[in-house]
């Protein structure tokens, strides 16, 4: 089931970030570190409502941020409807649930 985040579920949230970032880190990828994405970065876009979680047997196992506006840096791309895109940001999902469709577009 797919929903808004909320306040409370910024603790699991944020150890499901530490177990995605420990496995990409395992994989040799070297996309994020500890540092980011956590908790803090995670509770801006709860109060900014644009935080969603993906419950399997109410267990948070996916997360993604989906902003209506974009960041300073995507500006600068040509070619893009930027007064109407939404921009898809801190993608994760609990590696033992990964490959089966949950991320998928």
């Amino acid at each position: 089931m797919i929903s808004f985040a909320e306040l409370k579920d910024l603790e699991e949230i944020d150890k499901l970030a530490v177990r995605v970032i420990t496995n990409m880190s395992a994989l040799k990828i070297p996309q994020w570190t500890l540092d980011y994405p956590r908790s803090t970065h995670y509770f801006k876009d709860v109060v900014d409502d644009s935080l969603y979680i993906y419950k399997d047997d109410q267990k948070i196992v996916g997360v993604m941020c989906l902003q209506h506006e974009n960041e300073e840096a995507y500006k600068t791309i040509t070619g893009w409807i930027k007064e109407k895109s939404l921009v898809i940001h801190r993608v994760i999902v609990d590696p033992s649930s990964q490959k089966n469709g949950i991320a998928h577009v």
